[in-house]
């Protein structure tokens, strides 16, 4: 765990993003969509358990590592580092 202090001079910069930013292209909801629908179809296949078990695990393998950062009100930021692996209930401790 990281604490970091911000000084009085130290402000974050707010960034105005155009609202096209937030659009999706055709190209974009042609994926999503793709996505969305083959992840229904493969959650409707009756599929062994250790199929499911062994993809959960090539999922976990793909990402070493997550960094959490909480920012309070008085800009002092809170960092955090968790493995795929650990479970939900590790970000209270």
């Amino acid at each position: 765990v990281r604490v970091f202090i911000s000084g009085p001079d130290s402000r974050a910069v707010q960034t105005e993003l155009p609202d096209s930013f937030f659009k999706l292209s055709m190209g974009e909801l042609k994926a999503e969509a793709d996505m969305r629908k083959k992840k229904l179809e493969e959650s409707q296949l009756l599929v062994p358990k250790s199929f499911k078990e062994k993809k959960a695990k090539d999922a976990r393998k793909k990402y070493n590592a997550t960094t959490i950062r909480i920012q309070f009100p008085d800009e002092v930021i809170l960092q955090g580092v968790f493995g795929p692996w650990e479970r939900t209930t590790a970000l209270y401790e």
